[in-house]
């Protein structure tokens, strides 16, 4: 026959493990969000930016900007530097959509003049877009046919 302490302290025992597992997945999740969080904190994403653009670059800095707080500077920043990457690729047309978000939500903030700013790019690139590749002659920089520049 079984000792009657034995079934107490094996319930125990059971009831120890299920509150320590549960303990450890709550850990691994609270450890899991913050590393999540980090990695798009302002810092993370400024040093990202600073190292130059890239698919990478551009999604990370597209989640910081859903993140960012409604009418917040920092989300006005984050849609210039979005639209500063695809100008880079030469991606014109997400570059002029990045630059009006840009504009409007510098607007959101009081920031005229930055607005202005961000409408003259934006309408820049909206010109850039529409011109055919064809046109831009060959031997041109990356930099003159931003610019509409040709080595002619």
């Amino acid at each position: 026959m079984k000792n009657p302490l034995t079934r107490l302290e094996n319930k125990q025992m059971r009831v120890i493990t299920i509150v320590g597992i549960v303990v450890v997945i709550i850990l691994v999740g609270y450890g899991t969000q913050l590393f999540i969080n980090s990695r798009y904190d302002q810092g993370a994403v400024d040093k990202l930016y600073a190292k130059g653009c890239n698919d990478n670059t551009i999604s990370t800095l597209k989640v910081a900007y859903s993140k960012a707080k409604r009418n917040s500077t920092q989300k006005a920043l984050r849609a210039e530097q979005i639209g500063n990457c695809y100008a880079l690729a030469s991606n014109y047309s997400d570059a002029e959509t990045w630059f009006r978000k840009a504009e409007t939500d510098y607007k959101k903030n009081k920031n005229n003049s930055r607005s202005e700013q961000m409408k003259t790019i934006a309408d820049n690139y909206k010109a850039l877009g529409q011109i055919p590749k064809s046109v831009v002659p060959s031997g041109t920089t990356d930099e003159q046919k931003k610019q509409g520049i040709g080595s002619n």
